[in-house]
């Protein structure tokens, strides 16, 4: 699992941004209707492949089909697969069986202010399915058809005082996370990872090189505490 993840990377120049200052891990946008969708082509295939090995790269889907997101596991070399959309617990368990072995499966929920059950009882369909994800992210809530890169902060109070219906699943902490304020998110959710977007960008899908190093290093520092 990842501890800092960039999210909407578009570029090289941003990747190795992401990478000096200590991120672990890019999200790799391929929902189409998103400005941050990393448009195919040889600028992506020379950003990928000038990636360090150790940087993981999370590919992320919005309502995809399977066959494409498997293609492109395959293509990019991902080693997880975020959905982001309204993705079903079967949806989740074919999925799984045409992932290979060591790709990380990470679902994304909104935090709606009526709580966490309709997160609880997905993910207890998935455990009836025996297809549970290896980490489950938490975004703040969207309007309809939005997907999350809002810059809406979550509601931190509510995730912390329902975080026992996660189970001992990792959490990932998005939603309006930027340098300011990421620290304190991680010592009062205590998540395993964060992942930013636009707390980190000029504009949408430009990252600002010192807004992502004050980031990380805020992360760094929360996480080292």
């Amino acid at each position: 699992m990842f501890r800092i993840k960039i999210c909407g990377v578009t570029n090289s120049a941003n990747a190795d941004v992401a990478y000096a200052n200590g991120a672990d891990a890019i999200g790799l946008n391929y929902y189409p209707d998103s400005n941050r969708y990393l448009t195919p082509g040889v600028a992506k295939q020379q950003m990928l492949q000038q990636l360090p090995a150790t940087m993981l790269r999370i590919g992320v889907f919005v309502n995809a089909a399977i066959e494409p997101i498997v293609q492109l596991v395959t293509s990019d070399r991902l080693n997880g697969v975020q959905l982001h959309g309204d993705e079903s617990a079967e949806f989740l368990a074919q999925l799984r069986q045409h992932l290979p072995a060591g790709c990380q499966l990470i679902k994304a929920f909104p935090l709606r202010s009526a709580g966490m059950q309709t997160i609880y009882e997905f993910l207890a369909a998935c455990r009836t399915l025996q297809a549970m994800p290896d980490a489950v992210l938490i975004d703040a809530p969207t309007a309809a058809g939005q997907f999350g890169g809002t810059g809406i902060v979550a509601d931190w109070q509510l995730l912390t005082s329902n975080r026992a219906l996660l189970g001992d699943l990792p959490l990932i902490l998005a939603g309006g996370l930027t340098a300011e304020n990421v620290g304190q998110a991680i010592r009062q959710v205590r998540p395993q990872a964060v992942d930013t977007a636009s707390g980190v960008e000029s504009s949408p899908g430009i990252k600002d090189p010192e807004m992502v190093r004050r980031f990380c290093q805020a992360a760094i520092q929360a996480y080292e505490d």
